[in-house]
């Protein structure tokens, strides 16, 4: 659905159309380097990025931040660092939001690390503490396990093939 410039133009174009009666495409599968459910991966990948935002809202710094999560979810810190910085920003659009509103409840919980404030503190925010603090990382762990497990899965007629063929006759 969109186009190499990231935007929805395509769909909009084929909207457009549709109003005038000429029908198009408005889906159109575009080949990724990502297997699996990429949207899901990208998903439970920015929430385990929002947890070291919550982290540095809370004062510590962003590299002991991913320090922390990467022990819990065994990925490298550089790893969360480049989900930081260029896959989740292209899968994504409102990316930056979200993280600079897990920022914003970690400052929050850090001044007040025992409730929530009653008054002074935006919804979104006080929403972003409490769903942050009821998903635990070990379980975003094995969330991106399964998802990436399931994505290195092969195809099954694929295998069936190099057995009867033998390994030469398929790349």
């Amino acid at each position: 659905m969109r186009d190499t410039a990231g935007s929805c133009r395509g769909a909009l174009s084929g909207l457009r159309a549709l109003d005038l009666g000429e029908i198009k495409d408005l889906l159109a599968h575009v080949p990724t380097k990502q297997r699996g459910d990429a949207q899901e991966i990208a998903f439970a990948r920015l929430a385990i990025v929002r947890h070291v935002h919550f982290l540095v809202g809370k004062g510590e710094t962003a590299k002991k931040a991913r320090e922390i999560v990467s022990k819990v979810i065994h990925k490298s810190p550089d790893t969360i660092r480049s989900w930081e910085t260029t896959e989740l920003l292209n899968l994504i659009a409102d990316v930056p939001d979200i993280l600079e509103r897990a920022r914003r409840a970690g400052q929050v919980r850090r001044a007040f690390p025992h409730e929530l404030p009653t008054t002074g503190v935006d919804d979104e925010t006080l929403f972003a503490i409490t769903d942050i603090e009821d998903l635990p990382l070990s379980d975003l762990q094995k969330r991106l396990a399964s998802l990436d497990a399931k994505s290195r899965v092969r195809n099954p007629l694929r295998q069936r093939h190099k057995k009867v063929l033998g390994k030469a006759a398929l790349p």
